[in-house]
């Protein structure tokens, strides 16, 4: 998905590719489409990826699943904290680099391998479906 992306920025702009390819665009139309559409994606996606660690806190703390002033406190909670994380560190975009460039590989490569071999180890009776 990204190498497409990648390989037109540095066809395009070469030596000068900045590592945000959003900067390489000079202003105007073509840049605000990118900026409004990149804005909704993550927006979008943020509510998708944060739900699960919600539900998790919430479950933990018994909060109760149906729609209430806890539910809507502890939410609010997680995106203040989010927030503030991300206004407070400078340098966000490296710590995050060096933390998803590091875990992706373990998560990719090493890890399916090493649950397979624990799954398969497992004793039991396989039945044809």
């Amino acid at each position: 998905m990204y190498l497409p992306v990648v390989v037109a920025g540095y066809t395009l702009f070469g030596d000068n590719l900045e590592s945000n390819i959003l900067l390489n665009i000079t202003p105007g139309p073509l840049l605000s489409l990118a900026e409004i559409l990149l804005t909704v994606h993550l927006m979008a996606g943020a509510v998708i990826l944060i739900n699960p660690v919600c539900q998790e806190g919430e479950d933990w703390l018994r909060i109760p699943p149906r729609f209430g002033w806890k539910r809507i406190s502890f939410r609010t909670a997680v995106m203040a904290s989010i927030l503030f994380t991300a206004l407070t560190l400078p340098k966000f975009g490296a710590i995050l680099s060096l933390i998803g460039g590091s875990t992706l590989t373990c998560m990719g490569f090493i890890f399916p391998p090493l649950f397979y071999l624990k799954l398969s180890s497992v004793r039991g009776e396989w039945t044809h479906v």
